[in-house]
């Protein structure tokens, strides 16, 4: 058996996008449908949407994409796995609806 530690947005893409994951919420109600999960994820994370448009399109790019704040940035994006090759970029997320939690990191 294997434990992986998904970050919200990499979940979401799993089961929504590529339909490859199921996620439950504790209960015996089965799993979640992709509105519940969309829901779920948003009340645990209010920038979600922003995240994930971003994630999102950066996977169909191609781009192997992690999650990296210990670097400044929201997303580390490689062309191949991680192991293999260096960053090629430092992903910041933006609002253009000027999210003052979203933007306001930037005037730090």
């Amino acid at each position: 058996m294997y434990w992986f530690q998904l970050t919200v947005e990499e979940a979401f893409y799993l089961s929504y996008s590529l339909k490859c994951l199921k996620i439950n919420d504790g209960a015996d109600t089965g799993p979640l449908n992709d509105e519940e999960l969309w829901c779920c994820f948003k009340s645990k994370k209010e920038t979600f949407p922003y995240f994930y448009k971003a994630y999102s399109h950066l996977r169909m790019k191609n781009w192997v994409v992690r999650s990296r704040s210990q670097y400044g940035v929201d997303f580390i994006v490689y062309r191949h796995h991680p192991a293999w090759v260096h960053s090629e970029y430092g992903v910041l997320v933006l609002s253009h609806d000027n999210d003052g939690e979203l933007n306001g990191r930037l005037r730090v």
